[in-house]
């Protein structure tokens, strides 16, 4: 895709962040997506249904209607 730039690894803010410079490694071959990828994605209720009921149940007791 065109305007992105390529990150390289922040000593600083890693620190400041909670990760290592191996973490980084990690999960930095993530390729750009494509406009064929974004074309073809899909919301994350559509794609996981099940996920996505299982999170919203377990957000607690729905909220009183008159506060304490």
């Amino acid at each position: 895709m065109t305007g992105t730039t390529t990150k390289v690894f922040d000593p600083k803010h890693a620190a400041a962040n909670g990760y290592t410079e191996a973490d980084w490694d990690e999960v930095s071959d993530n390729p750009e997506w494509t406009a064929e990828n974004i074309a073809n994605a899909r919301p994350f209720a559509e794609a996981l249904p099940e996920l996505q009921a299982s999170i919203q149940r377990g957000q607690g007791p729905a909220p009183d209607e008159k506060p304490r």
